[in-house]
């Protein structure tokens, strides 16, 4: 058991050289003090994904090497990368670790420091239990039986595993990118063979902890207690505890969907060029670990458009050059499933047995799923967090609270205050567009009779740390105002 917690420590060390290579440049593309604060989430969260697609880089074009091989050239890599990005902005490491320390030098109450002791132990407890218990859950079984035939080829161009004279009988028929299943194999080839005994196990309750300071880094205007109860919540949401414990995929992609969105907002804020180029670039990591966080493409064009105000030849310029940039790290990924498949993605329609028509399983999932009727689909889909707080918490109750409250106080100033909502000026405002944005998406689809929205609570659960970065701090600062004290 000790052996394999120090192969946990080594594996999560790994990811060092990345981490440090992509805070580097997040750092110095961030210019204003608070948003700086973000830059060492993104380095935590696009650290590893980066890692990812070297990894694949050098199994597509260098396949069936020894594992020796693949270590040594991608920690050398990212040892290169940190150093490129590090060595230049030495003094402002400097300001960088000052900024985190503000953060923290303020005098904590007992409140506080409770809630920050909540957040780091319910992510202790997160990492501890994932490290104890088996793999036991559908999605993981199927991370963990991938990257082993990924680590036995050692040749990336034979995924998807349809041909299953080349993968051993093992059919796997998954259309996503390898982001978060190349950190298995990463586990692999430092020495886990067995594949979900130590390190990798560990990576989805890391992610948790990596939105948590994410949720304490953004919004830095409003009360600190405020952020701190976001992090909480969104690490005590019983489907998010769930899923870093069984090794779930959503935690990565949730992470890296909630940061993207975050550092765009200082794009709008800095107009900085070298800003856009890293939130494109970092869209199109987070594309590579799900096609779901597709949808940050038109929840971007939708509030970038409400800042811009006008179309021009110079927004439909640099909104090119971000699709341009987001989609050539998945572009190869799509084309090689529109090769198998036939689109460039494949989920339900990747697995055969689920079309035969004698199994019902369309009508089955309605069914378990309490989306047979007009009612169920919008009580159970549409209404989703609300009517599972088993599964979502008390986010999206609070969330109602908030937007009430937000609405009055925006509502307060007259006629023609309704134009505010339009406006991006603050952390707010943003986060409230981006939920709005959302919560239409899936109302317009479930109006039309699509299903893509509600079946799957995975949707609902995208835009969670979202809805608690706009709810908790209005909250928050009400309780304050009423009652005068902390």
């Amino acid at each position: 058991m000790l052996s394999k917690f120090f192969e946990a420590v080594l594996y999560l060390c790994s990811f060092l050289p990345f981490i440090f290579a992509v805070f580097g440049v997040a750092h110095y593309s961030l210019r204003n003090g608070g948003g700086r604060l973000l830059a060492l989430p993104i380095g935590l969260c696009f650290g590893p994904v980066l890692l990812s697609l070297v990894l694949e880089f050098f199994f597509a074009g260098f396949p069936r090497r020894s594992d020796a091989f693949y270590v040594t050239v991608v920690l050398s890599i990212g040892t290169s990368l940190a150093l490129l990005s590090l060595v230049p902005m030495r003094k402002s490491l400097v300001a960088a670790l000052a900024n985190y320390r503000g953060l923290f030098e303020r005098q904590l109450g007992l409140i506080d420091l409770s809630l920050l002791l909540l957040c780091l132990g319910g992510v202790v407890l997160a990492l501890a239990t994932a490290f104890l218990l088996p793999l036991r859950e559908n999605d993981p079984l199927e991370y963990a039986s991938t990257a082993r035939q990924l680590l036995l080829l050692k040749d990336s161009t034979q995924y998807p595993f349809v041909n299953t004279d080349v993968s051993s009988g093992y059919y796997g028929p998954w259309s996503h990118g390898l982001g978060y299943i190349n950190l298995w194999v990463w586990n692999g080839l430092l020495g886990d063979q067995q594949m979900g005994s130590a390190g990798a196990r560990l990576v989805s309750s890391y992610y948790v902890f990596a939105t948590g300071l994410a949720l304490l880094s953004v919004n830095w205007g409003s009360l600190f207690r405020g952020r701190l109860i976001s992090a909480l919540l969104y690490i005590g949401t019983p489907i998010i505890f769930v899923n870093a414990i069984s090794s779930h995929i959503d935690t990565i992609r949730i992470a890296t969907f909630f940061l993207v969105l975050c550092l765009f907002y200082c794009y709008l804020l800095e107009k900085s060029n070298s800003l856009l180029l890293l939130s494109a670039f970092l869209s199109g990591l987070a594309l590579y670990t799900h096609s779901l966080n597709l949808l940050i493409l038109p929840l971007i064009g939708w509030v970038w458009l409400l800042h811009e105000r006008k179309l021009s030849f110079g927004f439909f310029a640099r909104g090119t050059l971000f699709i341009f940039l987001a989609l050539i790290v998945v572009v190869p990924r799509y084309m090689k499933n529109v090769e198998v498949f036939g689109s460039p993605i494949a989920d339900f329609n990747a697995v055969q047995v689920w079309q035969v028509e004698s199994l019902y399983f369309e009508e089955w999932l309605r069914l378990a799923r309490r989306l047979d009727s007009w009612f169920d689909r919008l009580f159970f889909g549409v209404g989703k967090g609300l009517s599972q707080p088993d599964r979502f918490g008390l986010a999206y109750y609070v969330f109602f609270v908030a937007l009430i409250l937000y609405v009055r106080d925006v509502m307060r100033d007259g006629i023609g205050a309704w134009r505010r909502f339009f406006i991006t000026n603050s952390w707010t405002g943003y986060f409230f567009q981006i939920s709005m944005i959302f919560m239409a998406m899936v109302i317009v689809s479930w109006a039309v009779g699509l299903d893509s929205f509600i079946k799957n609570e995975r949707y609902t659960l995208t835009i969670q740390p979202i809805v608690l970065a706009f709810s908790i701090p209005i909250v928050v600062q009400k309780l304050k105002e009423k009652h005068g004290k902390d």
